[in-house]
């Protein structure tokens, strides 16, 4: 908007230059043609006075010829004034050419910042709809709103849960979820931070959350634009175990894994 205003602003006072000069040209070619006639002209009349012609008499012209302007006579005043507008249409030309080569240099110029602005304004307006699908997704959550949170999945998504053996295809995990949501038991996690990656159709984030029952947790996965919306492709959720209580922790889940699974790398 600054630009165009600029552009129109040059415009303007070339414009106004343009019609200056050209008046100023005009009104001195006449001044000059008029008021200072050509040695040779015709008389002055005397103040008051008039050309008088005989009576009955009228001017005669030679058969065959033309009447034919006196040197310095108002026909030769009109080719001074001729010539000063020429003149003066130099300078216009010089001008308008000015104003031309202003016009096409602030046309370039624009084009030029249109060309490095607008994926940069793409690019934060594809933020800010990640930004707002990623929130729905966890809203819907909290709200045990199957139909809505499952509609901001891709129909070949993958969700990976806290639990090792959490690794549901989207109709695995529409199986786990569905008796949760229809009673009503949702899951909340509010964002405490997030990160967007990448570009074009396919973004990757990742975003720090808190649960009032495991505290803090990770959420990282992959977004992809179909169709002009944003689709969760592949999430992972995991828990953010401080390094004070690892030890402890995995300690735990080693003893489970052992009982669980067997043939486990633990037990060999």
């Amino acid at each position: 908007m600054r630009l165009n205003t600029i552009s129109q602003d040059w415009a303007y006072s070339i414009e106004r230059l343009s019609h200056k000069v050209s008046a100023g040209f005009s009104f001195k070619a006449a001044e000059g043609s008029l008021s200072n006639p050509a040695e040779g002209s015709s008389p002055k009349a005397a103040e008051g006075s008039s050309p008088k012609v005989a009576e009955g008499s009228s001017p005669k012209v030679a058969e065959g010829s033309s009447p034919k302007a006196a040197e310095g006579s108002l026909s030769s005043s009109s080719k001074g004034l001729w010539r000063c507008a020429l003149g003066g249409c130099s300078l216009l030309a010089h001008v308008h050419k000015l104003k031309g080569l202003l016009k096409s240099g602030l046309v370039g110029w624009l084009v030029l910042i249109a060309q490095f602005s607008l994926p940069a304004y793409s690019e934060q307006t594809d933020d800010a709809a990640i930004h707002s699908q990623l929130d729905r997704l966890h809203q819907m959550a909290s709200q045990a709103d199957f139909d809505a949170y499952f509609a901001l999945y891709s129909p070949d998504a993958v969700f990976i849960g806290t639990d090792a053996g959490e690794r549901w295809t989207i109709d695995e995990f529409k199986a786990y979820a569905e008796p949760h949501f229809s009673a009503g038991r949702g899951w909340t996690y509010r964002t405490m931070e997030r990160h967007i990656m990448g570009e074009g159709t396919v973004r990757w984030f990742d975003e720090l959350l808190w649960n009032e029952k495991l505290g803090p947790c990770r959420g990282s996965g992959v977004i992809v634009k179909a169709e002009n919306e944003w689709l969760v492709s592949h999430y992972v959720l995991s828990l953010a175990v401080p390094n004070q209580i690892a030890g402890e922790v995995g300690a735990r889940a080693i003893s489970i894994e052992k009982a669980r699974r067997p043939k486990s790398p633990s037990n060999q």
